[in-house]
Order: structure tokens, then sequence, then C-alpha cells
């Protein structure tokens, strides 16, 4: 029997888990970052074309950049009629639906605005779990979370101006649907939450293509123009593939609770971002409506 090999010197070590923290500090940065500019690219988008219009082409832009980041992670598209059936519904309730719902809100509230209100998802996924298969009980002790960053949203509203109450429905709804996709997902467990994702933009992209074409007034021209169009490409490209890429590898790297931290970061870069390239206003209801969605984040999801 051979003798163990000798332990890596301390030094060796140390660099290995300072290697590990960076890279973990990168994915973080790259998903939190993507989700967080999204709100004032679509914000940017929809201000020269229409919603619908705008939904379609980032979801045709994120399909094929998102197959080629999964595939260099080794990850396979869909197999069998039943990860497609769950392909099929949860590109309905996380792709289409929820795109054009945040496109359209972007039309009537500001990036920074859109990016707190849908840092709600882990509170509407505690509320609507129970009411889901596979029906878990509800914890009480989230619920007061959930109250505080529901407070966060009703301030946020009356200090959005004019429109701002829709523009918030929207953008609620859009979370809404996403917590309801994630509760759902649950009921695959013996299909790759990766191939999923890539199955569910894909179905997405071709519900939204006769949508947008059939849409009464719908034109295609101005996305295309340079501007929106960056926006759309940058949404798809950064906000959407690279961002779902990097959080999938942080989940495998660091686990599901501490992936679950970037919601924190989320709102934040929204509000920076809209401030810094938009001109938003950083206004104290503003201010005050991010820190309660965010404490109201941490008390969902902090453990005993």
């Amino acid at each position: 029997m051979t003798a163990a090999p000798p332990p890596p010197p301390p030094a060796t070590t140390a660099e290995g888990g300072a290697a590990h923290r960076l890279r973990l500090v990168a994915l973080g940065a790259v998903a939190a970052l993507g989700f967080g500019v999204s709100f004032p690219l679509n914000h940017v988008a929809v201000e020269a074309a229409s919603p619908i219009a705008v939904a379609m082409l980032r979801a045709l832009v994120a399909a094929p950049a998102l197959a080629l980041g999964l595939r260099l992670m080794g990850v396979p598209a869909p197999r069998g009629a039943r990860a497609w059936r769950a392909s099929l519904l949860l590109g309905a309730l996380s792709t289409a639906i929820p795109f054009i719902l945040l496109a359209a809100g972007q039309a009537l509230i500001g990036g920074g605005l859109g990016g707190v209100v849908f840092a709600t998802i882990p509170m509407i996924v505690v509320l609507a779990a129970p009411l889901l298969p596979p029906f878990p009980r509800i914890e009480a002790r989230r619920l007061p979370g959930c109250a505080v960053g529901l407070a966060g949203v009703t301030l946020a509203t009356g200090g959005g101006g004019e429109g701002a109450a829709l523009g918030v429905a929207m953008t609620f709804a859009a979370a809404a649907c996403l917590a309801v996709g994630s509760i759902l997902l649950q009921r695959f467990p013996d299909l790759d939450p990766r191939s999923l994702t890539l199955g569910q933009v894909t179905c997405g992209a071709a519900m939204l293509v006769p949508t947008a074409l059939l849409w009464p007034g719908v034109q295609i021209g101005p996305a295309l123009a340079p501007v929106p169009f960056a926006a759309i490409a940058a949404n798809g490209i950064l906000s959407t593939a690279a961002a779902m890429c990097a959080m999938y590898m942080l989940i495998r790297a660091a686990g599901p609770a501490s992936a679950a931290t970037i919601n924190f970061y989320t709102p934040l870069i929204a509000i920076v971002v809209s401030a810094a390239t938009l001109g938003e206003p950083l206004s104290p209801i503003l201010l005050a409506a991010f820190g309660l969605v965010t404490l109201g984040a941490w008390l969902v999801a902090r453990r005993r």
C-alpha cells in the first residue's frame, strides 16, 4: 500500500482558497450585474420600440447565446417529450409573459424602481408556494419579511410619478410569473434545471415570435435601429444568457443559499446604473423602498 502524498504547503492552500473565492466573487458579479442592468437596458429599448417587439428580440438573442454558453459547460439540450412539455410550461411562465411585462413596465417606470420591485421574488415564492404543488406549508417566521418587502413596493409606487402604479403592477406580475415558474420547477426533480432553462428560453422565443407578428399595430422596424437593438442585444446576451450561466456555475460552486445573496445587489445595481446612465433621480422614497425590499428579502432568506 502506497503512502498518502504529503499535504500541500500552506501557501499553496491559501492561494487555492483565494482563487476559489475570487472565482465566486466574479461569478456573483456577472450574475448580479447582468440581472441589474436589464432594467435600464429595457428602458432604453422601449423608448424607441414596442414592448412586444423588444421582448421578442430579447428572447431571440438570448436563446442561441444561452445554448452556446451551456454547451461550453457541457449541458445538453432537453431530451424527451416530458422535458419539452416542462419547457413549454416554463417558457410561458418564465420567459414569454415576464419578458413582455418587464418591457411594458419599463415604458412607465424607471429602471431603478423596476429593479426594486423585481427583488420581491423571494417573498412571492414564500406566499405562493403553499398554493401550488408540492404544496409545502407556509413558514410563519418568513411572513414578517414578506410584509416589510411589500411595504417597500407600496412606498415605491407612491413616489414613482404618473403611470407608476401600472408599471409597478406589470413588473410585480413579471416577478410573480418567475416565482411561480421556480416553484413548478420542483415538479421535475429528475430533469436537469439547466437544460430546462435552455428549453424554456427557446420555447418562450417560439411563443413570442407569432405574438409579436400578430399583435395589432406592432412594428418590428424601430426595435432594429442601432440604439434600441444594442440595448436589446445586451439584454439578451449579458442580462439573460451570461447572467443565467454565471448563476448556475455559482450554485454549483457555492450552493443555492450563497447564490441567492445576489438578490440583495440586483436592485442596487439597477438604481445606480439607471441614475448614472439615464439620469434618474435618487429620490429618498426610492432609496427607502430599496431598503425595505432588501430588508424583507433578507428576513425571508435568513436561516434559523
